[in-house]
């Protein structure tokens, strides 16, 4: 076990500390021009090299705080642009530094992660050569003998960096226009009076946090305080890392940050598990919540339990719900609706979140909100209620004064952030797919039915959902085993899918008995209830993001297009193609895969991925990891059979601009809409909270062919490089 010490660090921060020059090294570019670096990306989501430029001009301005602000309008080329000071560096040395400081430094690609394939012994790097330009960054140590400077990097490495290789920000004072992941961290680190460090041996094991999980790692170098660190994994290649020896990412300091409850001001700590099997390489796997919104309410005393409305001698009906007659529910987002019709939403921090409803009965639970629904014949339903902990129902994102309404979508208008992304002329925005292939007429091939008269609460008794089952299992419901309560979680609950199934879902239809308004399980043929926005990423293009929080499981919208089958889809370009078939066919002649999403167009690249600085313990089950399973052995005649593609090249709607990501917040879903089970519908849903303002993106799984050799460049540390 390493040994753990504490270092005391002084908080003097007027103190400048006085570095002696060096050895001068051969010159850069923007200091030969002695001009200065500038971060030119638009976007604060990208960690891009500053860059040098030439200053044209200097003013002063009152913002709105009557405050006086400074800009610099610089020249990269023939470009001019006007930036603050925070995003501007000197490009002379300075001879003055203190730790805190907002820093830009040229830093060296050997010290940056890499991998070593165990075969050949081939060293591979993770990031391009990085020597020519600096990146952004914090001073957090000071090291006065070497003249070696520890910097916390905004894309979460750690290198110590000689002085000479250090420019000041021009508001050196200031971390609030770091990255959003690092700044954080950056201010954490600060606040510390006392730092935890470990003091490992070479070859010492360390357990530290690597995509979620606690994972040995073996102590190759020591450079106070840094270490350098081998992850030895399974099948893949050796992974070496650099790592500041108090990172929280390191377990032993993590678990000294938790006793020390330094960490109790970033986050809640819900629940704590260990492993006690394990001994002295136990893992606490750690779940955070962030604190409640501004939003939310704090209830200072107890409500009243649920039923029991807070005046006396009070029978719910329906002029408990006055308001809902004069309102147009279809014009506000999902979950707006309650709050349009008088709904309160608040959290209890002892029992968590609630509604309260427009006669003020408390409703903790979704039987107590579906029970009063239908005690006072509301035109809504429980679809547009959310018990999850950390959403906000009235949480909104701030859109651009550029944003227009321009997008139709039934009842609900989609903005575009900004006037130049207007969609292309030629293209077709449509809300239902649209069958583009001649000779080919509708089947009624599932046969649904259901009599059901609670609105499909008991899905049991639901022939839909039996039919549902029945296609997972690939055989009929055997009446005396346990078919029915294995898969009780298969399915819509309270109107979200939490769980992907591979066959697909069938939904209730046409000839059904049941209420086609509050039937749930009727939730994809509704159409998209969201607010959406379209805006220009940082490095993918247009996207997709949602303008209010998102409960896991919810249905966003259904992948739009023409339906062409596998002739049509050849001839054309396959960059919105999605393919209707679940398992891959053999074909007579080699073609484009058609199980996932088609590859994107090319784009520019996502410039820098992020390496967290605080542990990411928390693992999540990817659903979709097993949809893509091919069942060839049970195919094992080669006779032709036909497939059928969404295309979205010509016409479609929204989600034709969902971005890839290897780390994605949304799965893909077939559902049985319509009666001809050859063409589901491919539904998206969220796969955890998705807070306002958010990319909405799913996971491609593009199966990869020479012709078809297409970077992923979602920029999410998991990336898999390409899309795979």
């Amino acid at each position: 076990m390493a040994n753990l010490c504490t270092l005391e660090i002084s908080r003097d921060e007027d103190i400048d500390i006085c570095l002696v020059s060096v050895a001068t090294p051969l010159p850069r570019e923007s200091d030969v021009q002695q001009r200065c670096w500038a971060d030119k990306s638009k976007s604060k989501c990208v960690i891009a090299p500053w860059k040098p430029c030439h200053i044209v001009s200097e003013q002063s301005f009152i913002n709105e705080n009557d405050e006086e602000e400074r800009s610099v309008i610089v020249r990269f080329g023939d470009r001019k642009m006007d930036l603050p000071n925070c995003k501007l560096a000197w490009a002379k040395r300075s001879k003055y530094f203190h730790s805190g400081a907002r820093v830009v430094a040229f830093r060296r690609s050997v010290d940056l992660p890499y991998i070593v394939n165990a075969g050949t012994c081939q060293t591979i790097p993770l990031y391009d050569r990085q020597e020519r330009h600096p990146y952004p960054g914090m001073l957090a140590a000071i090291s006065e003998n070497e003249f070696h400077h520890m910097i916390f990097f905004d894309d979460g490495h750690v290198q110590k960096v000689k002085n000479e290789d250090i420019r000041l920000v021009y508001d050196f004072e200031c971390l609030e226009h770091a990255h959003s992941n690092a700044k954080a961290y950056f201010k954490f680190y600060q606040s510390l009076e006392k730092h935890h460090e470990i003091l490992p041996t070479i070859d010492q094991l360390v357990s530290i946090e690597l995509n979620g999980d606690w994972v040995s790692a073996v102590t190759t170098e020591i450079d106070l305080p840094l270490a350098k660190f081998c992850f030895k994994q399974d099948e893949q290649p050796d992974r070496y890392e650099w790592l500041y020896l108090g990172s929280p990412r390191i377990e032993q300091v993590w678990r000294k940050l938790i006793e020390s409850k330094v960490l109790d001001k970033l986050f809640n700590f819900t629940h704590v598990e260990t492993d006690s099997s394990a001994d002295d390489e136990d893992c606490i796997m750690i779940e955070r919540c962030s604190q409640p919104s501004r939003a939310s309410r704090r209830i200072n005393q107890a409500p009243e339990p649920d039923g029991r409305p807070l005046h006396r001698n009070h029978e719910c009906n329906h002029d408990c719900m006055r308001l809902e007659d004069e309102t147009e529910i279809k014009k506000f987002s999902l979950f707006h609706r309650p709050l349009a019709v008088g709904f309160k939403y608040s959290v209890d921090t002892r029992s968590g979140p609630f509604y309260k409803s427009p006669c003020n009965r408390i409703l903790r639970t979704y039987g107590a909100i579906r029970e009063y629904l239908a005690k006072v014949n509301s035109k809504l339903c429980i679809e547009s209620f959310s018990l999850e902990r950390n959403f906000q129902p009235s949480e909104n994102h701030q859109l651009p004064r550029s944003s227009v309404e321009v997008i139709d979508h039934d009842n609900l208008p989609i903005s575009i952030c900004d006037s130049g992304l207007e969609l292309d002329k030629n293209f077709n925005y449509i809300t239902e797919n649209k069958l583009a292939i001649k000779d080919v007429e509708l089947e009624n091939s599932l046969n649904r039915c259901c009599d059901c008269a609670n609105n499909c609460e008991d899905k049991e008794k639901c022939s839909c959902w039996r039919l549902t089952i029945e296609k997972l299992l690939g055989r009929p419901i055997n009446p005396n085993s346990n078919d029915l309560d294995d898969n009780k979680a298969v399915g819509y609950k309270n109107f979200r899918l939490k769980n992907h199934t591979v066959s697909g879902i069938v939904e209730c239809g046409a000839e059904c008995k049941c209420n086609v308004d509050k039937c749930e399980n009727r939730l994809v043929q509704r159409g998209l209830q969201l607010k959406l926005q379209l805006f220009q990423t940082a490095s993918k293009g247009r996207g997709v993001r949602t303008l209010t929080d998102l409960p896991r499981g919810t249905f966003v919208v259904s992948y739009i297009g023409e339906i062409i089958d596998n002739e049509i889809a050849r001839s054309r370009s396959n960059c919105y193609q999605f393919s209707l078939g679940e398992w891959s066919v053999e074909r007579k002649t080699p073609s484009p895969p058609l199980n996932a999403k088609r590859a994107r167009l090319e784009s520019d690249e996502v410039v820098q991925d992020f390496l967290n600085f605080f542990p990411k313990v928390v693992t999540w089950h990817d659903e979709s990891d097993s949809e893509s399973e091919s069942d060839s052995s049970s195919q094992e005649d080669a006779e032709e059979k036909e497939e059928f593609v969404v295309d979205s090249l010509y016409s479609g709607n929204i989600s034709r601009f969902f971005n890839h990501s290897c780390n994605p917040n949304m799965f893909e879903q077939r559902v049985f809409v319509g009666d001809d089970e050859r063409f589901p519908a491919i539904a998206f849903f969220t796969k955890d909270l998705v807070k306002a303002g958010d990319e909405l993106t799913f996971d491609y799984r593009y199966e990869l062919m020479d012709e078809h050799r297409t970077l992923c460049r979602c920029g999410e540390k998991n990336c898999r490089g390409r899309l795979s």
